[in-house]
């Protein structure tokens, strides 16, 4: 049986809690299953009833978890001495990783070198979830290309788009998707939008995701229709961490009440939670203007039969699957109006679009799809 060991980045946490989507794409896709492998994740925990357990092919493996949550616990410590910091993590580590075959780094590009340097002599996948790679120059990328075995991205759009700016990049590169978990996000209302109906974001608050945008396109939207609710959900930051775009928002969000508006602003709400307010919303909407790696919000939205208007950006013609859902410009305040208005007044077209997507993301977005890809992926480097 081959031994894989798969390392999370420093501030992220092996927990169903506090950790992140990357900590929840690592235990779904390795818990369970035959095969022929033993995981070791490393990372850290909390040491509470969240925190990931051992199972017949998974061994959760963490260490100096105190000394590590006094170097992260400060933002001006972790950002000073970060290079630092991540030293001293692979260090920790040194031993579980050079006893493995095949090393899966998630979305830390700067490891990859220091792990070599620990004389690391196993296989390296690189798996990003996002797009940090195409900031970096030709010269780093060469370099890494020299380091690496196999790249995985969360998208087609992102590997296509990496390799329009580094053709040369020569080492084999694979799709793995996000995933969502049936038993958590399905439906639980009628498939038929209310008279009345909800609209709804859930995410980050930041400029790339544009929520000023969205507040006026609601805006626009209440002068067709007046009783319509705007339900926003998320924060600055994983976790509930306020930043300044944030603030805008809410100010912007006081503005609008005062006036007409219906806006319900509930802040972080945990992922395992969410499923209530996708079931909510008639229609979730998430108009991103930069980049957007995938998109799971989109996935989880419509796995309730809830259907998504999303940008065509990115991934997120891959996360929705459907041409009738997507906005060319965000910023063309009546493009989105029109679309989201016919949607909602066409029972007949809603529900068609719903079946249809619904169909879609059960097929290919299910954690026992990404988990069989991911096998046969680590397949070819074994």
């Amino acid at each position: 049986m081959k031994k894989v060991s798969i390392l999370i980045p420093v501030q992220e946490y092996l927990n169903s809690y506090r950790g992140g989507a990357i900590a929840r794409w690592i235990s779904h896709v390795y818990k369970g299953g035959k095969h022929d492998y033993q995981f070791d994740i490393l990372g850290r925990t909390l040491n509470d009833e969240y925190d990931f357990r051992n199972t017949d092919s998974l061994t959760i493996v963490s260490k100096y978890n105190n000394l590590l949550n006094v170097l992260t616990g400060l933002p001006i410590i972790r950002t000073i001495f970060k290079p630092f910091i991540s030293s001293i993590y692979l260090k920790i580590y040194r031993k579980d990783i050079r006893s493995s075959e095949i090393l899966e780094v998630h979305n830390s590009i700067e490891y990859i070198a220091k792990i070599r340097k620990l004389n690391f002599s196993g296989k390296i996948i690189l798996h990003m979830h996002n797009n940090y790679l195409n900031k970096l120059s030709k010269e780093f990328i060469h370099t890494l290309n020299s380091q690496i075995n196999l790249l995985i991205f969360p998208s087609k759009a992102l590997k296509n788009e990496f390799l329009a700016m580094h053709p040369e990049f020569n080492k084999p590169i694979e799709v793995v998707y996000n995933g969502y978990d049936p038993k958590k996000f399905f439906p639980q209302k009628e498939g038929i939008p209310k008279a009345n109906p909800v609209i709804g974001y859930i995410g980050r608050f930041d400029k790339n995701k544009n929520i000023l945008n969205l507040l006026d396109i609601y805006s626009a939207l209440l002068d067709k229709i007046p009783n319509l609710e705007f339900y926003l959900i998320g924060s600055g930051k994983s976790g509930g961490v306020e930043n300044k775009y944030q603030r805008l928002v809410l100010k912007k969000i006081e503005k609008i009440n005062r006036q007409n508006g219906k806006i319900t602003y509930l802040g972080y709400v945990h992922n395992d939670q969410l499923y209530k307010y996708y079931n909510l919303f008639d229609l979730f909407i998430s108009l991103p203007v930069h980049t957007e790696a995938f998109g799971m919000t989109f996935v989880e939205a419509l796995a309730c039969k809830t259907l998504s208007i999303g940008t065509n950006l990115g991934g997120i013609p891959e996360a929705i699957g459907c041409n009738e859902l997507l906005i060319n410009n965000p910023k063309d305040h009546m493009e989105v109006v029109d679309k989201m208005i016919k949607i909602l007044s066409d029972e007949t077209l809603y529900q068609s679009l719903v079946e249809k997507t619904f169909n879609y993301v059960s097929m290919n977005f299910q954690w026992k799809a990404i988990q069989t890809k991911q096998l046969k992926v680590l397949a070819q480097v074994s």
